[in-house]
């Protein structure tokens, strides 16, 4: 199901670039929709909660400020009720009172000043009869209901007849002290209050730009708000829900109540300015996707399809050539495709040369071919001819010519063995039959000293490797010398297991700039000095094809002192490689 599925979808993709850009822009264009409602849509959801959690917060601030406002009003009301003055004041006579007016006066007054809240203070006997405070503003104030209440009570708002401000009340009953009468009720003290402390409190109630919060009574007046007046959104019906998110809860035992009203709007979409911003966000991003589809086909698609075309015409343009001078992927292309043709022209150049040639080296190999027919030598004639002139110089009693032409049939057939590895021994046998040759030619001013341990003899090693050498340092070396010289030879084995040669004469030696150029030769591998030094290019060459990097070879020399060269290679060694 899965690979039709795919198999379909791949049906569906158009072949051309261009139009596989378009249907991603679109694709695109459906997926910032989705995710653009998808944000709008979750930041509501978020708003809603945020806005509910922010609202229960401060309601819970308003709770929690209101008990400690309560408890600041009763430390300071408790004080003057239970204050010398006041509390006798509750037990003299009607006539004693008179004397003691101004003391209460001046203890109402202190109490004021200390609580800016308070606006007046009444005090009321048992029977609810004022006996102290200002009676022209007392005589319009409803009394407490519950008279009996023994706790200090927050009662209702009301407007004074007396100046016309806007008041609540709160009772404290007042209790005999004395152990005759402990516990009964001596009378209360009343306060009028202002509402300057509570409006503060409400003052940092704000919710939301258009939210409103109310502290209201018992009978639901209004003791304090921050916004509008209630009366616009009580009493609640249906209707006003289906505007408003509204939310009360109590504040005191009283039935002072909070309500918070916040504008539903505002509730489920929040504010304008972060709608505004997402839109704009998103049309930015619309703007950005269509220049990016401008600049694909303008930077990419085109220039592609200007390849296309070229490389359609390239059977009847050979010779034409693409020119994007840009330093991007797509100029390096177009060079790279230049370079390609550049390549391909001198490689069609090259193998009409090369086919030449091959066609003249065919003809010269069948050239060379009749020739070597007419020519060829058997080697075994050879050695039967060296065989017969060293039997005639028995013959005549010419041991010495004898002897010389033996060591000579023995280098040759030593030299077309068919074996690459051979014992240590064998090579230095080799040497010794080159040495004697040496020994008669240079009437033994010349002389080759070889010396080997018997554990190394036994070693294997790639043919031919000393007797050039040897022969190299006769020729280039000793032999300058007016009374000849000697080359030393010594095959040892190292204490880490490696074979070391090392061929040592006294000759003229050379200098280090000619040591160095000789050197330089060996490194490139080169046949500049192929006349001078094939022996050592050889065996350099053949060192490196059969032992790698295993080998080393050192060269060390000093003018008018002689030459050595020194070759280390592995104790043990591969016969199944062609040097």
């Amino acid at each position: 199901m899965m690979k039709k599925l795919r198999q379909m979808i791949v049906k569906t993709i158009p072949d051309s670039l261009y139009q596989q850009i378009k249907v991603l822009s679109a694709m695109l264009l459906v997926v910032l929709a989705g995710v653009c409602t998808m944000s709008i849509y979750y930041t509501a959801s978020a708003n809603v909660s945020n806005i509910k959690m922010l609202n229960n917060d401060k309601m819970e601030q308003m709770q929690s400020k209101m008990k400690e406002y309560s408890e600041s009003i009763y430390g300071r009301i408790s004080t003057l009720a239970y204050s010398p003055s006041a509390y006798g004041y509750f037990t003299m006579a009607e006539e004693e009172r008179s004397i003691y007016v101004d003391e209460i006066t001046s203890a109402f007054l202190n109490t004021m000043t200390l609580e800016d809240d308070i606006e007046q203070i009444g005090m009321y006997d048992e029977e609810m009869n004022l006996i102290a405070g200002n009676e022209a503003f007392w005589q319009q104030v409803k009394l407490p209901s519950n008279s009996e209440k023994n706790e200090m009570e927050f009662g209702t708002m009301f407007v004074s007849d007396y100046n016309g401000h806007s008041y609540y009340t709160i009772s404290f009953p007042v209790f005999d002290l004395s152990s005759e009468g402990y516990g009964t009720r001596r009378g209360i003290v009343l306060f009028a209050m202002r509402t300057v402390g509570i409006d503060d409190i409400m003052e940092d109630m704000k919710v939301t730009n258009n939210s409103r919060m109310y502290l209201l009574d018992q009978n639901e007046n209004i003791i304090s708000s921050y916004g509008d007046d209630y009366r616009k959104y009580f009493p609640i019906d249906e209707q006003k829900k289906s505007y408003y998110y509204i939310k009360e809860c109590k504040v005191n035992k009283e039935g002072w109540k909070l309500v918070s009203v916040i504008p539903q709007k505002e509730v489920m979409i929040g504010t304008w300015d972060l709608y505004v911003d997402i839109a704009m966000m998103y049309i930015f991003l619309l703007v950005l996707l269509m220049v990016m589809r401008s600049f694909f086909k303008k930077r990419i698609v085109d220039p592609i399809e200007q390849m296309d075309t070229f490389v359609k015409n390239l059977l009847d343009e050979p010779d034409a050539r693409m020119e994007i001078n840009r330093k991007d992927e797509i100029g390096r292309l177009a060079k790279s495709l230049n370079w390609m043709l550049d390549e391909k022209e001198i490689l069609q150049n090259n193998v009409q040369q090369f086919q030449k040639k091959m066609y003249e080296m065919e003809l010269s190999k069948k050239k060379i071919q009749i020739l070597a027919y007419r020519n060829q030598i058997n080697p075994h004639f050879l050695y039967n001819t060296l065989g017969c002139i060293r039997a005639m110089a028995l013959y005549y009693d010419k041991e010495d010519i004898a002897e010389i032409t033996m060591s000579l049939s023995e280098l040759f057939r030593y030299g077309v063995r068919g074996d690459n590895v051979v014992l240590v021994e064998e090579e230095l046998n080799h040497v010794k039959e080159y040495a004697r040759i040496i020994d008669y030619r240079f009437a033994g001013n010349i002389r080759v000293h070889i010396q080997t341990d018997k554990a190394v003899k036994k070693k294997k090693m790639i043919k031919l490797l000393l007797q050039p050498l040897v022969e190299n340092a006769v020729f280039h070396g000793v032999e300058k010398n007016l009374n000849g010289g000697d080359v030393f030879v010594n095959v040892e084995l190292t204490d880490e297991g490696l074979l070391r040669f090392c061929v040592e004469d006294n000759g003229c030696g050379m200098s280090e700039e000619r040591r160095g150029a000789v050197l330089e030769m060996l490194e490139k591998k080169g046949d500049d000095e192929h006349a001078k030094s094939i022996g050592l290019l050889n065996i350099y060459k053949r060192l490196h094809l059969f032992y790698g990097e295993e080998a080393k070879f050192l060269l060390e020399s000093s003018s008018g002192v002689g030459t050595r060269v020194t070759i280390i290679t592995p104790g043990q060694i591969q016969e199944d490689k062609n040097v």
